[in-house]
């Protein structure tokens, strides 16, 4: 005679209880780890482009800017750069692609879970001929869904971009 083996209902329903559990705590910390992996993600996409910009300016001496687009051909108004952004070389610089300026760098994927906003009256990056990035220091905060910043850009007006420390995150402006 053999015996049945397997588990019980009673044993079951333990089983999925203590799961749905430890699920229920995991996925607040699961979520919370991927909005910081998206915000870091951003982050760097933009960094490159505001690098490569830059570099671009300096070797061909000509004035660059990157900028906030929806559609990837012109720059849209209001700092929020979460839709994608364009660099191009502003032959004519008046700020805009229009003439003969050719954009050199499209992301036009852009992170829609995200918040990523400049100031309102610094709303794009623009370099000299030399490099810098004339005006007020200007930062480009990535917040998370509900608006908490988690990571910042910050360009000085020689030009250099950097990442903000942690403390100086916590204190920035919430993306609105």
């Amino acid at each position: 005679m053999t015996r049945q083996t397997g588990l019980s209902l009673i044993e079951l329903m333990l089983v999925l209880l203590i799961g749905s559990t430890l699920l229920g705590i995991a996925l607040p910390s699961f979520s919370s780890l991927l909005d910081k992996q998206r915000a870091v993600s951003a982050h760097n996409e933009l960094l490159a482009t505001i690098q490569l910009a830059r570099t671009q300016a300096i070797m061909d001496g000509r004035p660059t800017v990157v900028c906030p687009s929806r559609d990837g051909l012109r720059c849209t108004g209001g700092g929020m750069w979460e839709h994608g952004w364009i660099s191009f070389v502003d032959n004519d610089s008046n700020g805009i692609v229009s003439g003969d300026d050719k954009i050199t760098r499209v992301d036009s994927d852009g992170m829609p879970q995200l918040l990523v906003r400049s100031s309102q009256s610094r709303p794009k990056v623009a370099f000299t001929s030399r490099g810098r990035s004339a005006g007020n220091n200007i930062s480009i905060r990535v917040c998370d869904s509900t608006g908490k910043p988690l990571q910042a850009l910050i360009i000085n007006n020689g030009g250099r971009a950097r990442v903000a420390l942690n403390g100086e995150v916590a204190r920035l402006q919430r993306c609105r």
